[in-house]
């Protein structure tokens, strides 16, 4: 008698039916559902994971690939609603470990099945990652670990994301490796798992949107020294600069934050994965430190031109600007509809670094300042200094 499982749907008993039961089941997510599919995939790929890898046809090989990219898209786009439910510990009678944990174990199983990525030549971030002489095929699961931390460190640093991908792909099929064919501490197995979710997070939003076509305008003197003003006019406010700092610690959490910290939030977030001295130093740098020497750190920089440009236009106007006209990366899922129809420009505020959004298209990283001098020249020109038909604005 066939077992059925997942609302009436029978379980998962070859690789064909890892994505056309996962698709359903995934419609409408319940946890209990969710665990026991994770629990059949594993126990199905693990019967294939010990066959000699001669032995895996090419079917099998054909069927593998789909499922990899089932599960690869599940980790940037799934949501029980506006929930992110990855990061929340999974059924306790089924697994200690979070549902992202499960989910990536899966992958990590699909990846082993798979043939071996080709080696990315590490020359170029050999020293920009303190790489030294290691090898990736080498590499165990605490060199893994320590190149991601090094990675999330230096996130904005990199030109060249393709390269990036490249890297995270190797340390991926190394981990999965390691996965599948030694033993592991959960505890590192989960934070692991969390790393690559958050780094297919990043990179995913990085190229779901097309290049914005045209490129965008420098900001000239005149410009930077309106902003400068603008900046120096509300600093002098304690409010002003304690909505400065809360930006600032939003803006400033890395991959390997948020991996350490189980979901922590902002302030929190970072106090709990940071030094003392680091938090400390942010703390008096928000409330002493004068307009020249903010703008020298990007994320200071863009907190405190988009808090002032947010003043800005809610005394003259009454818009909030952060919450009109800016996205971050975290809600890109949740606010994809508004991004698909908004008319007007967006702020977006990604691991990356800042760039503009407009219609349906992204610009390359540029400066907070850029952004904001070509968000204003975009009102201008294409919509007359007119915001919701009747709102008549002008730049600061």
């Amino acid at each position: 008698m066939e077992r059925l499982r997942y609302s009436g749907l029978t379980s998962v008993n070859s690789l064909g039916e890892i994505v056309t039961v996962g698709e359903t089941l995934f419609a409408t997510p319940s946890p209990l559902d969710l665990c026991g599919f994770l629990k059949d995939c594993q126990r199905l790929l693990w019967v294939h994971q010990n066959k000699p890898r001669c032995d895996i046809c090419d079917v099998e090989e054909g069927l593998i690939s789909p499922a990899r990219l089932f599960f690869k898209k599940l980790f940037c786009e799934f949501r029980a609603g506006s929930d992110d439910i990855l990061f929340r510990a999974a059924n306790r009678d089924v697994s200690t470990w979070s549902y992202g944990t499960l989910m990536w174990c899966t992958y990590a199983q699909l990846i082993y099945l798979s043939k071996p990525p080709p080696m990315p030549k590490l020359e170029g971030v050999r020293s920009f990652l303190f790489l030294k002489d290691l090898c990736i095929r080498e590499m165990l699961w605490t060199d893994v670990v320590d190149v991601l931390d090094a990675l999330s460190i230096r996130f904005k640093e990199f030109v060249d994301y393709k390269e990036v991908g490249a890297l995270l792909l190797a340390l991926e099929w190394r981990l999965s490796t390691l996965f599948c064919t030694s033993e592991m501490d959960p505890k590192s197995v989960q934070e692991c798992a969390h790393f690559f979710i958050y780094f297919h997070r990043s990179m995913w939003a990085m190229d779901y949107w097309p290049r914005l076509g045209t490129n965008l305008i420098k900001a000239s003197e005149k410009d930077l020294l309106k902003i400068v003003g603008l900046c120096a006019r509300y600093l002098e406010n304690r409010g002003f600069r304690k909505k400065l700092l809360s930006l600032f610690y939003k803006l400033s959490c890395r991959q390997s934050d948020d991996v350490r910290s189980d979901g922590g939030k902002s302030a929190n977030k970072l106090q709990a994965c940071r030094s003392q001295s680091w938090y400390y130093t942010m703390q008096r740098n928000a409330y002493k430190s004068q307009v020249p020497e903010l703008l020298k750190e990007s994320n200071f920089a863009t907190s405190l031109v988009l808090n002032a440009v947010d003043m800005y236009m809610k005394s003259l106007y009454d818009l909030p600007f952060l919450s009109y006209f800016c996205i971050y990366q975290e809600n890109m899922i949740v606010q994809l509809g508004k991004m698909r129809g908004y008319s007007y420009p967006l702020i977006y505020m990604g691991d990356e670094g800042v760039r503009l959004f407009y219609k349906r298209q992204m610009s390359a990283t540029a400066s907070v300042i850029e952004c904001v001098v070509n968000w204003f020249r975009i009102i201008k020109s294409d919509h007359n200094n007119v915001l919701f038909k009747n709102i008549a604005i002008k730049s600061p």
